[in-house]
C-alpha cells in the first residue's frame, strides 16, 4: 500500500508535466498558440527599452526543426511604411550577410524569405507587421531548405493564425 501511495505522489507531481505539454507561449508582446505535440524549449531572451527578443529553440525527435525569434521593436513617429521598397529598414539589424530570395504580402503581413551570405545550408522566413507603433518581427531560421519546407505549413499557420499581439503600443 505504501508503495502505490508513493507512486501515486510520484505521478501526480512528477508524470503531468509529460501528459499536459505546453500548448502556447505567452510573451510581455505576444501569445502563440502552438500545433499540438509542439516541443520546444527557451533558447534566449533580452530585454532593452526600445526592442525586446525571446528566441524558442523547436525539436522533433531531438533534432532540430527551426528555431522562432519573436522580435519586437518600438517604431520612431514618422517611420517609412514596412512595405518591400523600404525593406532594408527593417532587416538591416538582422545582419549585413544576408541575401532577400522572395517578398510576399499575406493578409497585412510581408512575409520575407532570406538566405545567408556566409553559409549555404541556414535559411529564413521572416513575417513583419506593425501594431500601433510596435514592430512585429517573427523570424523563423531552418538548418537547410529540406526543414523549411517540411514545416513550411507549420510555421505560416502560425505566423498568420496563432499570433496573438498582447500589446497595441510601446
Amino acid at each position: 500500500m505504501r508503495n502505490y501511495f508513493i507512486s501515486i505522489i510520484f505521478f501526480t507531481f512528477f508524470g503531468t508535466n509529460a501528459l499536459f505539454a505546453q500548448t502556447n507561449i505567452n510573451t510581455e508582446f505576444y501569445k502563440v498558440d502552438l500545433p499540438k505535440g509542439s516541443d520546444f524549449k527557451v533558447f534566449a531572451q533580452s530585454r532593452e527599452e526600445t526592442a525586446n527578443i525571446d528566441v524558442y529553440e523547436f525539436t522533433l525527435d531531438k533534432k532540430p526543426k527551426y528555431l522562432l525569434y519573436l522580435l519586437s521593436n518600438k517604431l520612431n513617429e514618422g517611420h517609412s511604411p514596412i512595405v518591400e521598397e523600404n525593406l532594408d529598414s527593417y532587416l538591416s539589424d538582422l545582419g549585413n550577410d544576408i541575401k532577400v530570395v522572395s517578398v510576399e504580402q499575406l493578409k497585412g503581413i510581408l512575409k520575407v524569405i532570406i538566405k545567408y551570405h556566409n553559409n549555404d545550408y541556414l535559411t529564413s522566413i521572416i513575417y513583419l507587421s506593425e501594431t500601433g507603433n510596435i514592430l512585429n518581427r517573427f523570424v523563423f531560421i531552418f538548418p537547410n531548405e529540406q526543414t523549411r519546407d517540411l514545416f513550411h505549413e507549420e510555421i505560416q499557420s502560425i505566423a498568420l493564425k496563432n499570433i496573438t499581439c498582447n500589446k497595441t503600443g510601446w
